[in-house]
């Protein structure tokens, strides 16, 4: 999966059987998965945020980092880096909008 989404063809990853379903919503499953397998733990979100995350459709994802198990063509070797920015998914289609690192910010919500 990482050198599929490292490599911009993430979308040859959804299963053909899930034929009639929308493809957006798979890539951001797809998406919130690799959050969750980052190699540094610090980065992975916690459980209320990934339960915010897969209840927002229209909540910004950050791109993940490489996971901390990847054993890929040549595990050696550092996998090309992702773009900085921000996923948006909404019903058609997928939104990649360049950031700074320093203009991005992050709420957890927890309830009371």
């Amino acid at each position: 999966v990482w050198t599929c989404w490292s490599k911009g063809t993430i979308s040859q990853m959804i299963d053909e059987s899930l034929e009639g379903h929308p493809r957006i919503q798979a890539l951001r499953y797809i998406h919130i998965g690799l959050l969750c397998v980052q190699a540094d733990p610090d980065d992975r979100p916690d459980i209320p945020s990934i339960i915010f995350m897969l209840s927002r459709e229209d909540m910004e994802l950050q791109p993940p980092a490489q996971p901390a198990f990847f054993f890929g063509e040549d595990s050696n070797s550092p996998s090309p880096p992702c773009q900085q920015g921000i996923y948006v998914y909404n019903r058609s289609e997928v939104i990649f909008e360049n950031t700074s690192v320093n203009e991005l910010t992050i709420t957890d919500a927890y309830p009371r």
